[in-house]
């Protein structure tokens, strides 16, 4: 009941606390959507459909598939509907929460991301669409098309984007989302493809500034492709790619020390071990490789 009196600001900024402090709470998140879905219906009248016909079919690329009541896309960063439902989305994602609201607002938010060219939200709605498992989502088809456009016309556009931590921050997220599943997809293959074009163009020449999670990213989407995308393998071998990968695989970071997470008793048997003179580790570094 309670929930129903809230204002979008007011949903948003309780959202954002959650995510923040990792608080997993599904009845709140439930009442949260519910009432995210009762604000869309509220504010619905009062927006501008970009098509004439919202009904027809969709296009090729996916750009005349919009959901009535999605603000439009110059006015999104004001809107708090807007904001409070990516704020809900994100924080689903990573608490691992499925309400019944997810579907709907994903497919609120979507058409505004795509219509502002937004690779950082383009990013974390692929990352959730395989999270949720809406691949076959229409939606999730609009998206994947419009990131690999982002890419293929990123120098031009997005110049500030293809330089800095990140930036690979946000092509790391990516690629681990677009290999999260393993059954084919040509429209994650093609991503996936832009999206490994991109690093190269950017870092291809100068190896020494990829960041050692973007470097060890690209070793796993190297490692999955080859084991189980024989489709997307080949894109990325035609495409020339294949080496730059391989060129990957031998970058060489400082590892720093890692934390000792051993238990009291690995510690005692460590010590008997060092009385023994018995060279040992208490922790190891897995890599892909």
């Amino acid at each position: 009941a309670q929930a129903s009196m809230l204002r979008p600001q007011q949903v948003g900024q309780m959202l954002a606390v959650y995510k923040q402090f990792n608080i997993r709470d599904e009845p709140l998140f439930e009442s949260l959507g519910a009432r995210l879905v009762e604000l869309l219906g509220e504010r619905r009248q009062s927006w501008s459909v970009r098509r004439n016909d919202a009904n027809k079919q969709p296009s090729a690329d996916g750009s005349n598939l919009v959901v009535k009541g999605s603000p439009p896309a110059q006015h999104a960063r004001k809107d708090h509907v807007f904001v409070a439902a990516m704020n809900f989305l994100q924080a689903c994602g990573r608490l691992n929460i499925m309400t019944a609201q997810v579907g709907t607002l994903f497919d609120f938010v979507a058409p505004v991301v795509r219509a502002r060219r937004d690779i950082g939200y383009l990013t974390s709605l692929a990352q959730l669409s395989a999270k949720f498992d809406f691949g076959k989502r229409p939606e999730t088809e609009a998206v994947l098309r419009m990131l690999s456009d982002c890419f293929k016309t990123l120098p031009a556009q997005q110049p500030r984007l293809r330089q800095g931590y990140t930036s690979q921050v946000v092509y790391g997220q990516l690629l681990l989302a677009l290999i999260f599943d393993e059954a084919p997809c040509q429209l994650r293959d093609g991503a996936l493809l832009a999206a490994v074009k991109a690093v190269y163009a950017s870092f291809g020449h100068t190896l020494s500034a990829l960041d050692e999670r973007l470097a060890r990213q690209l070793q796993v989407a190297e490692l999955a492709v080859r084991l189980e995308r024989p489709a997307a393998l080949q894109q990325l071998q035609e495409a020339g790619l294949q080496p730059f990968l391989e060129d990957v695989k031998q970058v060489d970071h400082e590892v720093s020390p890692l934390k000792k997470t051993s238990s009291q008793q690995h510690l005692q048997v460590s010590a008997v071990l060092q009385d023994l003179h018995v060279r040992h580790r208490l922790e190891e570094r897995m890599l892909p490789y």
